[in-house]
């Protein structure tokens, strides 16, 4: 089965696009040809792994610093581009597959269930985030927004139902007319979105059931099928780094990910520095702390007990820290997760609070430090917190072992020739 997958073509990292390939490896393990499209960054890493992609280049996000009306207009010019260059691409890139997946990245699964229509070939969502409706947690979008009320929770999903729908449905039926020559939809018609997050479409899941368990408000076609994990050969770390490791006791790392650009554009580059320096000085700790190209402490600041890297697989370098201070996304708190090591969640947006929540609520990390809210002396508390208490390192150490037992990438590849074989 030819199948094309729609992942993320806006603003992505590769956290968005390695749960996918390894998805896409498990397929063709099963003997189908899947086809991804993700921002063209991410080509060359898609094509190291034998996964055919075909690349879009990348929409940069509206200015976050924009605030009022100016902000909702710049937000809906964006997320208009951004629906109508997705199904530009799929037009293009998918037109002799099977079917059609896609994942929750920018309202992909809405230009994905669109357009599989428009093919007439069968269509799955493929998601990291719970997004069906449920009274157990939030729409994770709205993580802040947790609470023990059912109704409460539910009132989370129909609020991000009625702001997708109001960002994507002038969008999706412009790029009907003037890409597809085909005539707009009525209102009448927007029946996905409710299909979606109300829980009457089948859909997958790439987390762990150990971590959040699927609710038992959701039907039987929801399936949380364990994080796809893309385990590969590991290239040998730098000389230095394995050295910096074994000169004492396990180092904390500082694993922020895209949240050093919201920290260094709320803060400033010096003052973000500072405050993650001084916390680990202040928690009397080590620590590797991973750069991902954003511009780091300088060296003399740094000193001897930090060590800087731009990258390195966290699949490596988690087993042998005492503790992760990360931005809470899908992929790093998995990774952590499954090296058995706590958190300390320090999220920035979209759903990394309500991924650090749950963090805190299972016992596998401390309470969360919004990035916006950085504090050193906070920081050093929270580690300590992570490092010395035994509840945490037992909760996480028991959540390890069952997700490292999971085997992810090939349930889902199963449940979606399954799906798809039968649409």
């Amino acid at each position: 089965m030819r199948i094309g997958m729609l992942v993320a073509i806006a603003d992505s990292s590769r956290g968005d696009v390695e749960p996918y390939v390894a998805l896409a490896k498990a397929l063709q393990a099963r003997g189908h040809h899947p086809r991804l499209i993700c921002e063209d960054t991410f080509e060359p890493f898609a094509r190291s792994h034998g996964v055919d992609c075909f690349p879009v280049g990348g929409l940069e996000p509206p200015d976050d610093s924009v605030r009022g009306i100016q902000a909702l207009r710049m937000l809906r010019q964006w997320a208009g581009e951004h629906v109508k260059r997705q199904m530009a691409a799929v037009a293009e890139a998918f037109q002799d597959v099977d079917a059609l997946t896609a994942s929750e990245s920018v309202f992909s699964f809405i230009v994905g269930y669109e357009m599989a229509e428009i093919l007439k070939v069968p269509f799955l969502a493929t998601l990291l985030t719970p997004v069906a409706m449920t009274g157990a947690f939030p729409n994770p979008t709205l993580g802040m927004f947790w609470t023990e009320s059912p109704f409460l929770n539910r009132a989370t999903y129909r609020l991000a139902a009625r702001t997708v729908r109001s960002l994507t449905f002038g969008p999706v039926n412009e790029a009907r007319k003037a890409l597809l020559a085909l005539t707009p939809r009525g209102h009448s018609e927007r029946d996905f979105l409710g299909a979606l997050y109300g829980g009457g479409l089948p859909v997958l899941y790439g987390y762990s059931p150990s971590f959040l368990l699927k609710p038992p408000d959701w039907s039987a076609d929801a399936h949380v099928t364990g994080y796809w994990f893309l385990d590969q050969s590991i290239e040998p770390p730098p000389s230095d780094l394995e050295g910096f490791l074994e000169d004492g006791e396990p180092p904390v790392c500082i694993a922020l990910g895209r949240g050093i650009e919201f920290g260094i554009k709320h803060l400033g580059a010096d003052r973000f520095w500072s405050l993650i320096l001084q916390g680990l000085d202040e928690s009397g700790r080590r620590g590797v702390i991973i750069t991902s190209g954003y511009p780091p402490p300088s060296r003399e600041s740094a000193r001897g007990q930090v060590f800087l890297v731009k990258a390195v697989p966290h699949r490596w370098l988690f087993p042998r820290v005492s503790a992760v201070v990360h931005h809470a996304g899908a992929g790093t708190t998995g990774a952590a997760l499954r090296a058995g090591i706590p958190s300390v969640p320090v999220p920035a947006a979209w759903d990394q609070l309500f991924w650090a929540r749950q963090l805190e609520r299972t016992g596998a990390g401390t309470s969360p430090m919004p990035i916006k809210k950085l504090d050193a002396l906070k920081l050093a508390a929270l580690i300590d917190r992570a490092t010395g208490d035994p509840g945490i390192a037992r909760r996480v150490k028991e959540i390890s072992a069952r997700i490292q037992a999971e085997k992810g990438p090939a349930e889902a590849a199963r449940l979606v020739e399954h799906y798809l074989s039968a649409g």
